[in-house]
C-alpha cells in the first residue's frame, strides 16, 4: 500500500520541484528566525563593547598597569595593545616578582595595594564591567562565517525555486504568496547583515584593530574569556594563575 502511494506520488508532474518547494516553505521561516536572532545578538554585543564605559576604563587601566609594571623594559611605554593580548593577562608577569597583570588591574593583588586602593576609590563599579556585557557570551557562540553561509544558501534556494516554477501555473499559484513573503524576509535579513558589517567596522575603528585580519566572533570570544578570567581574579585573589613570561603585545 505504501509502495503504491509513493509510486503514484512520484508520478505527479514535476514531483522533485514540488517536494523541494514544500520543504523550503516548511524550513524557511524557522531558519530566518534563527538568522535574525543571531544577527541581533551580534549587533547587541557590538553596541555593548562600544558603549560600556566601565570596560573602557578597565582597558585603560590595563594599559597603565602594563606600562608601570614594564617600566624601563620592552613595552614599558606602550600607547595601546592588541585585543588578543587580553587572553594572556592572567598569565602575564612583569619584571618584578609577584606581579600578575590581571590581578593588578582587578584590584586584588596584595603586592600593589596603593595602586589598587587608588583605582578602587575611583569607581568600585569598574569591577562589575562583565555584568554590563550581557550579550557577549551568546555572541561568542555564533559563527559569523556559518551565518553568512546559511543566509547565502537560503537566498540561493529561494532564487532557484522562483526559477523552477516560473513555467508551471499550478506551482506558481500554490507558492506565489510564499515567494513574495520570502523575498521580503530575505531582504530584511540581508539588510540586518549589512548593518552588522557597519557595526564590525565601528568596533575595528574604536579598538584600532587591523581591518584585514579582524574577526568579530574571535573578538567576542576574546572578551568572553577576559570577562571570565577577570571574575575569577576578583573572586580568588589569593590563587592567581601561574605566570607566563610573554608580555602583552603593545602597539
Amino acid at each position: 500500500m505504501a509502495d503504491s502511494f509513493l509510486y503514484q506520488l512520484s508520478a505527479l508532474p514535476r514531483f522533485k520541484v514540488r517536494v523541494e518547494s514544500m520543504l523550503l516553505k516548511e524550513e524557511f521561516y524557522p531558519l530566518c528566525s534563527s538568522l535574525k536572532k543571531d544577527i541581533s545578538t551580534l549587533r547587541s554585543a557590538t553596541k555593548e563593547l562600544l558603549s560600556c564605559v566601565e570596560l573602557h576604563s578597565i582597558l585603560h587601566l590595563v594599559l597603565e598597569a602594563g606600562n608601570i609594571m614594564n617600566a624601563g623594559g620592552y613595552g614599558g611605554n606602550a600607547v595601546g595593545f592588541k585585543l588578543s593580548s587580553l587572553l594572556s593577562l592572567a598569565d602575564t608577569k612583569a619584571n618584578k616578582p609577584g606581579m600578575n597583570l590581571l590581578h593588578f588591574v582587578a584590584l586584588v593583588s596584595e603586592t600593589v595595594p596603593q595602586f589598587l586602593l587608588e583605582a578602587q576609590k575611583k569607581d568600585e563599579q569598574l569591577l562589575m564591567f562583565p555584568e554590563r556585557l550581557t550579550h557577549i557570551e551568546s555572541a561568542a557562540r555564533v559563527s559569523v562565517e556559518s551565518l553568512d553561509e546559511e543566509l547565502e544558501n537560503l537566498s540561493r534556494r529561494i532564487s532557484q525555486m522562483q526559477e523552477h516554477i516560473q513555467s508551471d501555473m499550478d506551482l506558481l499559484q500554490q507558492f506565489h504568496t510564499f515567494l513574495q513573503s520570502a523575498a521580503v524576509t530575505v531582504a530584511e535579513v540581508q539588510d540586518s547583515r549589512v548593518e552588522l558589517q557597519r557595526d564590525r567596522d565601528n568596533v575595528i575603528d574604536f579598538f584600532c584593530e587591523d581591518k584585514e585580519t579582524f574577526k568579530l566572533d574571535v573578538c567576542f570570544n576574546t572578551f568572553q574569556h577576559f570577562c571570565s578570567k577577570f571574575r575569577k581574579a576578583v573572586q580568588n585573589p589569593r590563587n592567581p594563575p601561574p605566570p607566563n613570561p610573554t608580555p602583552p603585545n603593545p602597539c
